[in-house]
């Protein structure tokens, strides 16, 4: 009478690139007369290994079985093969705050990653486009804080399922320095001082004085007098 054939294989697993393999296991197919693997005078065991290591790129590679040195009195070994399938880590991007002062052009945004594994940058992840970032915010806008959204349709990597943080960049927008100075003005001896004006320069986004809501008014004097010399 011979032995009974017992069926050996790696059990199919998966995990996420950057990760260390997990432990691999194995089935057993064919037990006869309700054996099981610790009735049946088992001797050894099955060796389960793979090519992929904690850098492998996102794929599907072999697991593979060897029953060498399995012994047992009623049963042979035959080994099969499994698969590790190495999923894409979840690399996500938003924008880094940025800021500017009212009535000047946007700076370029700048995308920030969180994710990257096995010291991977954006240069060794590959993307194949960097992920739009824009505002609503104009010149023109007013002083405050608005949103930098991030736009990553199409972007994507061999080895990273890209996705937008929830934490948006923000775009705070400064005020505008106006500089004011006192406007030259002249009078004849013996007269008293005439009103002194100002002179604003800065205005941005072709503002006017009267348009941007200022409130009081600079104050100007001299140590001159109605009886100063010429």
């Amino acid at each position: 009478m011979g032995k009974a054939t017992l069926t050996v294989k790696a059990k199919d697993t998966s995990r996420v690139y950057g990760e260390v393999n997990p432990v691999f296991a194995a089935s057993y197919t064919g037990f006869k007369n309700s054996d099981n693997i610790n009735s049946i005078g088992l001797s050894g065991s099955v060796d389960l290994s793979t090519g992929a290591t904690q850098g492998s790129d996102a794929g599907v590679y072999a697991i593979t079985a060897s029953a060498n040195g399995m012994s047992s009195k009623n049963y042979l070994f035959t080994p099969v093969n499994g698969q590790l399938t190495i999923g894409k880590a979840t690399l996500t991007v938003a924008a880094q705050n940025a800021t500017r002062e009212y009535g000047v052009e946007n700076p370029v945004f700048v995308p920030v990653y969180e994710g990257f594994k096995n010291g991977d940058d954006v240069a060794k992840a590959g993307l194949n486009r960097e992920p739009g970032l824009s505002t609503s915010a104009t010149i023109g806008t007013g002083v405050g804080q608005y949103d930098i959204t991030t736009d990553i349709t199409g972007v994507e990597s061999k080895n990273y399922a890209i996705a937008a943080r929830n934490a948006k960049g923000l775009l705070t927008i400064s005020k505008a320095p106006l500089y004011v100075a006192a406007k030259n003005a002249s009078r004849a001896y013996g007269e008293q001082n005439p009103a002194f004006e100002a002179v604003y320069t800065g205005f941005r986004n072709s503002d006017k004085l009267e348009a941007i809501g200022l409130i009081g008014a600079p104050e100007f004097s001299t140590n001159a007098t109605e009886s100063s010399p010429v």
